[in-house]
């Protein structure tokens, strides 16, 4: 296989992964062990495994779904994605996005999201940053690497216009987010 079709397949891999977090954030467990299971498939057949770039992260999020189904019913199910021609798996994909599209939104976060501009993980990551916790406990929180926690944090303080923890606690508690 040429370099293209490795980059091809690695791409492949890093959108089933992204797709099976997202599977499992809706509460999808059994449709994200088959999005993880396909991914690495296409992994393998690059004989790219080490296009892992973060395995502590991908073990972390893989391990969220596993904990949710229990092993074997998760082992079962990741093989089960495995086997899946890279056709049903987009079908599985366009499932999970109309699934995600029709989910019920809650009010009170609708209504968080729509005076402060902040969407859910953002008001979720600021809740957590303005009772003192650090990027690091942040980023084992919310599921994510320290840079992105820190890139998270930073976009947090400028879509709010503050500079600091302390401008950020006020704008939270005038917010009803504290």
């Amino acid at each position: 296989m040429g370099r293209k079709g490795v980059e091809t397949l690695v791409g492949v891999f890093v959108l089933l992964g992204m797709l099976g977090d997202l599977a499992f954030n809706i509460g999808e467990p059994v449709r994200s062990a088959r999005l993880f299971g396909g991914a690495l498939a296409q992994i393998e057949a690059a004989n790219a495994q080490d296009a892992i770039s973060d395995p502590e992260q991908y073990e972390q999020t893989v391990g969220r779904t596993r904990d949710a189904l229990g092993a074997p019913v998760y082992e079962a199910e990741f093989e089960t994605g495995k086997s899946t021609s890279l056709e049903d798996l987009l079908r599985l994909a366009q499932e999970l996005r109309e699934i995600a599209v029709s989910a019920p939104r809650d009010p009170e976060l609708a209504a968080i999201e729509q005076r402060t501009g902040l969407n859910a993980r953002e008001v979720g990551a600021l809740r957590l940053y303005v009772v003192g916790h650090s990027n690091q406990a942040i980023a084992d929180a919310i599921g994510i690497t320290l840079t992105e926690a820190v890139a998270l944090v930073g976009r947090i303080l400028t879509k709010i216009g503050v500079d600091s923890r302390a401008e950020a606690t006020a704008f939270a508690f005038k917010n009803g987010l504290a």
